[in-house]
């Protein structure tokens, strides 16, 4: 039980520094601030990296979102992480209200369970990577070194390096000179 009470504190102590890192005004001084608090919670946040914010995140999940060193990171951004992380590289740019989940549930309908099978898988974003607003990145897809997430994309497979992908359910536009 004291176990338990200790996991408990922990979560609400993260669920108020979430909050207070949420309410802070979107300038640049605060969103420097607003990644020191997310850090406290237990989130790794590199060096110079940005957080406009709010964003969403389980109070209890926060060590499996791991952000590098330079990236910036845009308002309404969510990480739908449960045990499975969430890995950015540096200098990424994520654009307002992207979406990563690392969850899914089976196709396959159960009569007796429903569908509450749930498949977790992490994500990674790899070194210089940029993700447009509104893009959806969802469970085991890497992101390539340089590639472009093209706006309101829905990404179901990995993305190579130096590439654009976009479009629901993304596809290949160019590669990157």
């Amino acid at each position: 039980i004291c176990c338990r009470g200790f996991f408990m504190a922990v979560i609400f102590l993260n669920y108020i520094l979430i909050a207070l890192g949420n309410s802070l005004p979107k300038y640049s001084f605060f969103n420097k601030r607003r990644s020191e608090i997310f850090r406290v919670s237990g989130m790794k946040v590199g060096a110079q990296s940005e957080i406009v914010g709010p964003i969403s995140v389980r109070p209890d999940c926060t060590k499996s979102v791991i952000i590098g060193d330079r990236v910036f990171i845009n308002s309404e951004v969510r990480f739908g992480v449960s045990e499975k992380e969430v890995v950015i590289g540096n200098d990424v740019l994520i654009g307002p209200r992207v979406s990563f989940e690392t969850a899914s549930h089976s196709l396959k309908f159960n009569p007796v369970k429903g569908r509450r099978d749930t498949y977790l898988t992490g994500i990674t974003v790899l070194d210089g990577a940029w993700i447009g607003a509104g893009a959806l990145i969802l469970p085991g897809v890497t992101v390539g070194e340089g590639a472009v997430v093209a706006a309101g994309s829905v990404v179901v497979k990995d993305i190579p390096a130096k590439t654009v992908f976009g479009g629901v359910p993304a596809r290949f536009i160019k590669n990157i000179n």
